[in-house]
């Protein structure tokens, strides 16, 4: 069976493209376009404002984090491999290195595992070939200095102790205890990066106010109270709504060792379609939609145009031809001018992945 029928079993539904689109190559660059709307949600909060949706205070445009991006492709790549929190030997290639709640130090070790004395370049390679976040993204694959194969044994650490620790740690002289090997990658350049997704028209943020019936335990005066003496208070920040453009980049000069394989695209680029479907919450309660994904694709590895002018063909306006709306609801609110498929420079074809304005 080939990759992108076994890939297509797994996923329930896929792209219309053909196993032969120029998207799939990891071996030319890529310049993407992504749109998506948020409606009645909160779709990346501050948790340094409150947890109210991001936004540029200058410009009161609405922002949505590459990390927060990145999250929802990694979680939909996980489910589809089943690799949320372990690390299955069949599924060698997509396991994440940035789980969900996970330890990096954990995946170290695991990687580790009957490898001594490589070098910071042999260390990187073999977490790319694990880890499938890490060969797109790149990773800081530095966990701390505990990479000594031996330590001084200390009474009640677990770890090794900094001179500065207080109080000092007790040690047994004399004695040697074997410690796990944490390999060292430094940092790793990944050939896929994602921007700031920008909504087209200011955002409003607003919060409503919101009760649980429910509380924690009852104050002091009441604790003898079998029920709870009132509800709980809260908020519950959202946005009325936004449509978001993000772009990104597919640079294969940074695939070191040439590990990208076509299912790794194909799985961002259907990761772009399908991860708000199965990141359902109570911030975002099915109103996250991805609208909107094209890519361009050059000749050349180093590219064959200047990625900026290409996305200057890619325009929103807010225009819904409707006297009643005043602000925008609904993706088809605006009208959106958007290339045809085919070659549009020397050098370079544009791809739609998917188009909600045409279907």
């Amino acid at each position: 069976m080939s990759w992108y029928k076994e890939l297509a079993e797994k996923m329930g539904y896929m792209l219309e493209l053909p196993e032969s689109s120029p998207v799939f190559d990891p071996q030319r660059k890529h310049d993407f376009v992504f749109l998506f709307e948020a409606k009645n949600c909160n779709p990346n909060g501050d948790p340094d404002n409150d947890n109210t949706p991001r936004q540029d205070f200058e410009s009161h445009r609405g922002l949505v984090t590459d990390v927060c991006l990145k999250r929802k492709v990694r979680d939909f790549v996980a489910r589809i491999y089943g690799t949320e929190r372990e690390n299955p030997e069949d599924k060698k290639g997509f396991y994440l290195y940035v789980k969900h709640k996970g330890l990096l130090r954990e995946e170290h070790r695991e990687t580790a595992a009957g490898q001594k004395g490589i070098t910071v370049e042999e260390a990187q390679k073999l977490f790319r070939e694990r880890y499938w976040d890490v060969r797109m993204f790149g990773a800081v694959l530095s966990v701390g200095k505990e990479d000594a194969e031996e330590a001084e044994e200390m009474e009640g650490l677990t770890q090794q102790a900094e001179p500065e620790d207080t109080p000092a740690p007790k040690l047994k002289k004399g004695k040697k205890v074997k410690k796990d090997l944490l390999l060292d990658g430094g940092q790793c350049v990944g050939p896929m990066q994602i921007g700031f997704a920008e909504s087209k028209s200011d955002i409003s943020p607003q919060a409503l106010s919101i009760v649980r019936d429910a509380r924690v335990s009852n104050p002091a005066e009441a604790k003898e109270l079998k029920t709870a003496v009132s509800a709980m208070p809260g908020a519950k920040p959202y946005l009325p709504y936004g449509l978001y453009e993000c772009r990104g980049h597919y640079s294969p000069n940074l695939d070191r060792d040439s590990l990208l394989k076509p299912v790794d695209l194909a799985l961002f680029w259907n990761a772009l379609r399908k991860m708000f479907e199965s990141d359902l919450s109570s911030a975002r309660p099915g109103a996250m939609n991805s609208v909107g994904a094209g890519v361009f694709t050059h000749e050349h590895r180093l590219g064959n145009y200047p990625a900026h002018r290409l996305f200057d063909r890619i325009k929103l306006q807010f225009d819904p031809n409707e006297p009643d709306v005043k602000y925008p609801r609904s993706y088809r609110h605006y009208q959106l001018t958007w290339p045809e498929e085919g070659e549009i420079v020397k050098g370079v074809t544009f791809t739609t992945l998917f188009n909600d304005w045409r279907e």
